[in-house]
C-alpha cells in the first residue's frame, strides 16, 4: 500500500524562524524526538529517533538523509520507517499570520499496521501542534508513545 499525505498548516513564526526549528537537534528534540542529528545540507544526516515518531528505529539504525535543502523555505529527507522507504517535504512560505508550512509525506509501502495513512496524518498534527506550542515559547501538547503498542 502506497500513499501520500499533505496538509497546509500557519506557525505563529517568521519562515526563518520556522526552519530553525525543523534543523536544529535541540529543537527538534523539544517537539518531535527525543534525539536528533542534523548535518544541514543536500546529502547531510536527518536522523530522528525515539518512542515519540512512528517506526522510528533507535538512534544507532536511524538513517534518515536531506534530500532538499534551501534554509527558510524548504527541507526534504528520506525516511525509512520500519524498513518501508518514504520521504517527506516542507515547504514553508511567508503568511501574515506567521508561516505556512506545507508538509508532504510519500509512503511507497506497507507499514504493516492498520490504518495507515491515519497514522501518518495524526503523527504530523500532533508534531506540527507541538512545533507551533514550541514556536510560542511553551512546552509541546502532547508526546505520543508510538512504540507502546504494535496491533
Amino acid at each position: 500500500m502506497s500513499f501520500a499525505y499533505s496538509h497546509t498548516f500557519t506557525l505563529p513564526a517568521t519562515p526563518d524562524r520556522v526552519f530553525r526549528a525543523l534543523v536544529q537537534p535541540d529543537e527538534l528534540t523539544k517537539w518531535f524526538a527525543e534525539g536528533a542529528l542534523v548535518e544541514p545540507r543536500v546529502g547531510g544526516v536527518y536522523r530522528f529517533w525515539g518512542r515519540h515518531t512512528p517506526g522510528t528505529p533507535p538512534e544507532d539504525a536511524a538513517r534518515q538523509t536531506i534530500t532538499r535543502f534551501e534554509p527558510g523555505g524548504l527541507l526534504g529527507y528520506s525516511w525509512p520507517i520500519d524498513e518501508v522507504e518514504s520521504d517527506v517535504t516542507m515547504a514553508l512560505a511567508l503568511h501574515e499570520m506567521g508561516t505556512t508550512l506545507t508538509i508532504t509525506h510519500r509512503v511507497y509501502g506497507d507499514l504493516n499496521v492498520p490504518r495507515q495513512p491515519e497514522l501518518i496524518e495524526d503523527h504530523w498534527r500532533v508534531a506540527i501542534n507541538n512545533l507551533s506550542a514550541h514556536l510560542a515559547g511553551t512546552p509541546a501538547v502532547t508526546m505520543p508513545d508510538y512504540f507502546a503498542r504494535r496491533d
